[in-house]
């Protein structure tokens, strides 16, 4: 059992693998907030052959990763 994360981007409507993380990884970050069972949770689960939880949103969350300097973007400014 494993865990391969896929984090893409979206460049004008096609979208970019930008990396492959054999791993929980922060782009899923989400989950610890606003999931109903986080991904730490269920990777625990997975190893240990228990149920996973469900993985369906708990709540509306945004969030934004922002490196490096961009005209348009504004990382001084975060929500969650």
């Amino acid at each position: 059992m494993g865990v391969l994360s896929i984090e893409l981007f979206d460049e004008g409507g096609k979208l970019r693998v930008n990396e492959l993380a054999p791993r929980v990884h922060n782009s899923g970050h989400w989950s610890q907030n606003a999931g109903v069972t986080s991904q730490f949770t269920n990777h625990i689960r997975a190893i240990t052959d228990t149920r996973p939880g469900a993985t369906d949103p708990g709540r509306s969350q945004a969030w934004s990763i922002c490196s490096g300097e961009h005209p348009l973007m504004n990382c001084s400014r975060r929500r969650t």
